[in-house]
């Protein structure tokens, strides 16, 4: 959205986040295929959202454009 706290940060459609405040949200080509590995990114990207308060700094590691950046953003 326009005027979301990730749009102000500079993050666009098709970016990827890759690690939110250290915490890698990349998977290893060797866990791919195996059932029990689905969606444990996801999680892993919202237990680390529900530490987060109101108001707080997160730490983002974003793949855009080929190219991996960290941005800070305010909740």
């Amino acid at each position: 959205r326009e005027n979301s706290p990730a749009a102000k940060a500079g993050i666009k459609s098709g970016d990827r986040l890759q690690a939110i405040n250290g915490v890698s949200l990349r998977a290893d080509r060797a866990d791919a295929g195996y059932d029990d590995y689905d969606g444990v990114l996801l999680r892993r990207l919202q237990r680390e959202l529900a530490k987060v308060e109101e108001g707080d700094t997160v730490r983002l590691q974003v793949l855009s454009d080929g190219r991996s950046r960290e941005l800070r953003v305010a909740t």
